[in-house]
């Protein structure tokens, strides 16, 4: 009985001996993978495309405003594309910049941290799964300097940038004990530091030397512009399925009666019509009890407003604007013949309008006097 039992026991622990083996070698195997793909050196691909990418205005040696010229670029051209089922390759960086930036969530990370070290960075790229194993993600982060007023710096740079209002990083010490500061450069984050993917409380850590490590989730805001770093706020969840960037639509619709429709989380929606010269178009909007920002524009303010919402950049423009709508009427009277813009906005711009931070189902209705 004896002997059964050690038996018993003994290929219990072979088992337990295989299962870390294969465990570890599937990590290595990764590891690898995610190396290979981050295919910067002696690479003209990756590197012309850097390049290419780093504005007139950012010259000089490696710094913020680089890493954000390069990651603008790919976050405004990136078309996501997803996976065949049971599909495990990791596309090159040189292929996805040969594909015209298509791809899924690893194909960005892997694209941009190459792009980063290619300019003189240090990146690495990060795999991790919600809460209850569904759905996983990949996102890059970026190295910054060392010292808390080098990363306030930084900080200051990209709120002003993209009107944030924080940062998000991950805090380390390296070998030396020295702080490591890491940026999140995800594409659900909308600018560089924004939120986190919302994970289990740990995650995989791939670096372009093909060394691994396991991590623990402890993001931290980084508030702009008073300099008051916290060590002790962890990142608020993000939903797995924000839009890579602010996405429009254009349907046929001049709805009579009231029609509801859902204007998505980060996403703005519009409607184009045909006005003459004093026509009168009366339009009344009620929401869900979110707020949402109300606009109507002609052409040209139209085309300033989308160029701010995908580009990021600062700028201006004039509309009819009824802000933090819940319940309201708006009446326009078209000054000129021409094309009108009407919006529905439920992004953070404009700055002093309404942000839910959810979706927001609306009932328009259009009425129209000529």
């Amino acid at each position: 009985m004896h002997n059964i039992f050690s038996f018993i026991l003994m290929i219990l622990l072979i088992s337990t001996i295989l299962m870390a083996g294969c465990t570890n070698s599937t990590e290595a195997t990764e590891a690898d993978q995610i190396a290979r793909a981050i295919d910067y050196v002696n690479n003209p691909t990756v590197h012309n495309f850097a390049l290419q990418q780093v504005q007139h205005s950012s010259s000089g040696s490696y710094n913020i405003a680089q890493i954000c010229d390069v990651w603008q670029t790919i976050y405004n051209q990136w078309t996501y594309v997803s996976d065949p089922p049971n599909f495990n390759y990791w596309t090159s960086a040189s292929d996805s910049i040969n594909n015209g930036l298509k791809g899924n969530c690893a194909d960005y990370a892997v694209l941009n941290a190459a792009v980063i070290e290619s300019i003189g960075g240090t990146s690495r790229v990060i795999t991790a799964c919600a809460p209850g194993g569904s759905p996983c993600h990949a996102y890059a982060e970026v190295a910054l300097a060392k010292t808390q007023s080098d990363l306030q710096a930084d900080a200051n740079y990209i709120c002003s940038r993209y009107h944030c209002e924080k940062i998000y990083y991950h805090i380390e010490s390296d070998n030396q004990g020295d702080t490591e500061y890491w940026l999140n450069l995800d594409w659900q984050a909308n600018y560089p530091g924004g939120m986190f993917f919302n994970d289990d409380g740990t995650f995989q850590i791939y670096y372009p030397n093909g060394l691994h490590e396991t991590g623990t989730d402890t993001g931290y805001p980084h508030p702009e512009p008073n300099g008051d770093i916290s060590t002790t706020t962890t990142p608020q969840p993000t939903p797995a399925l924000s839009p890579i960037r602010t996405i429009h639509y254009n349907p046929a619709w001049h709805p009579s009666a009231p029609q509801t429709v859902q204007i998505q989380n980060n996403y703005y929606r519009y409607y184009a019509f045909e006005m003459k010269e004093g026509g009168v178009e009366k339009i009344s909007v009620v929401t869900d009890g979110n707020p949402i920002d109300l606009m109507v524009m002609d052409s040209s303010n139209f085309n300033t407003y989308t160029n701010i919402e995908h580009t990021n950049e600062p700028g201006t423009w004039y509309s009819w604007n009824h802000l933090s709508v819940i319940n309201d009427q708006q009446t326009l009277t078209a000054p000129t013949d021409g094309t009108y813009y009407f919006v529905l906005d439920n992004t953070r711009y404009p700055s002093n309008g309404a942000y839910a931070g959810t979706n927001v189902n609306v009932a328009v209705t259009f009425s129209s006097y000529y």
